[in-house]
């Protein structure tokens, strides 16, 4: 039987120990035991695909306390779907159109200190992108005058960090629908605390979410909100008459991945959660005590998903290194080491991706490099 270590070396493709979250570029997720056990016991079944999205759907609509909710191939084709369907409704003519626009509202608004990757997800249903503002932020009246007689929605990106001048999501949703304007909320990992994800699911008319941050597979995501406007995303999702979403295809077992994670995230023992990541965080510490170059080492918390990360202050003037230098030479070391560089003094370690014993293999790592 083979094993990870063999068929990556087989591809000569080298595994990393990932401390840098839940990036898409490294995998997303590493699905949990009892996500991997639900999709490993239906990955032999067939099933009508429909009826599964739907029944998936009404669980998650159940556990959110929302309309409606419709699994999804990642974020990004939540995002895409849900501006699809603010454009078009549940209108099925128009649905096939997409992404011939003409006639419809298209113009789907974000604010240009919101402007991200992601963004063009909002454009693939022939949506236009129409930025109000400046980087620094907006204000109620540059969002009033950006509404017309085309717009079809605004989007709202749920920073980590937002801009001190962005329009709040608050006040982006009270003025669009006092225009009878539809709002589009990216809260991708907008998940903790409980009480918050759900305040999240009801903060606009649509509100996408990934589904890797619940220990669900990377490839499945999710979009809750407004009962016709979920139908709306169904009816184009890709095994509807003529699926706009037809390249956004999803396993039966991402689909159940996604309801056993989320199932999970609502019923786990939260304090449990916290009290390994601060055992992993201990060890990684005590690895380091006494290292040379080492200011110091601190739990920090971070006010959503997933509740705490792991600081390492380095003297870098003494250690002859930027963190920068240190980033990289872990990532090229032996073990493939990666970690984030917080500020020019500072890494980051998010231990809520760890996998078993790598906490102490991170500890070694790290006291070798910043020892020079």
């Amino acid at each position: 039987m083979s094993d990870a270590k063999s068929i990556f070396a087989s591809l000569n493709v080298r595994p990393v120990i990932n401390a840098a979250g839940n990036t898409t570029s490294h995998g997303g997720s590493t699905p949990t035991a009892s996500v991997k056990a639900a999709m490993e016991a239906v990955a032999d079944t067939w099933i009508d695909i429909q009826e599964l999205l739907d029944a998936s759907g009404a669980r998650i609509a159940q556990l959110l306390d929302v309309e409606g909710a419709y699994i999804t191939s990642g974020g990004y084709a939540a995002l895409a779907l849900s501006a699809a369907a603010c454009i078009a409704g549940n209108d099925r003519e128009k649905q096939s159109r997409l992404p011939d626009t003409l006639g419809m509202k298209n113009e789907i608004l974000l604010q240009e200190a919101q402007k991200y990757v992601f963004d063009r997800s909002y454009t693939i249903g022939g949506g236009k992108l129409v930025l109000f503002g400046n980087a620094e932020g907006a204000n109620e009246a540059q969002l009033e005058a950006a509404i017309g007689p085309n717009t079809a929605a605004v989007a709202y990106y749920v920073k980590q960090h937002p801009e001190p001048g962005e329009l709040s999501l608050e006040d982006t949703a009270r003025i669009a629908r006092d225009k009878g304007v539809l709002v589009i909320v990216d809260a991708a990992s907008r998940i903790w605390p409980l009480d918050y994800f759900k305040e999240m699911a009801h903060s606009g008319d649509l509100v996408c979410f990934g589904g890797k941050y619940v220990g669900a597979p990377q490839s499945a995501g999710f979009v809750v909100g407004r009962k016709d406007l979920v139908s709306a995303v169904r009816d184009m999702g890709y095994v509807s008459d003529k699926p706009f979403g037809r390249a956004m295809k999803l396993d039966t077992e991402e689909i159940v991945g996604l309801v056993t994670g989320i199932d999970d995230w609502f019923s786990m023992d939260h304090d449990a959660r916290f009290a390994e990541y601060d055992a992993r965080m201990a060890t990684i510490a005590n690895g380091l005590e006494g290292a040379p170059n080492v200011i110091e080492t601190k739990k920090v918390e971070t006010p959503r998903h997933p509740g705490v990360t792991f600081h390492v202050v380095l003297d870098t003037d003494s250690l002859g290194k930027s963190v920068g230098q240190v980033v990289e030479e872990l990532y090229e070391g032996e073990h493939r080491i990666r970690v984030m560089e917080e500020d020019e003094k500072t890494l980051n370690v998010c231990v809520h991706t760890l996998l078993e014993g790598q906490d102490r293999i991170i500890a070694q790592g790290l006291r070798q490099v910043v020892t020079g």
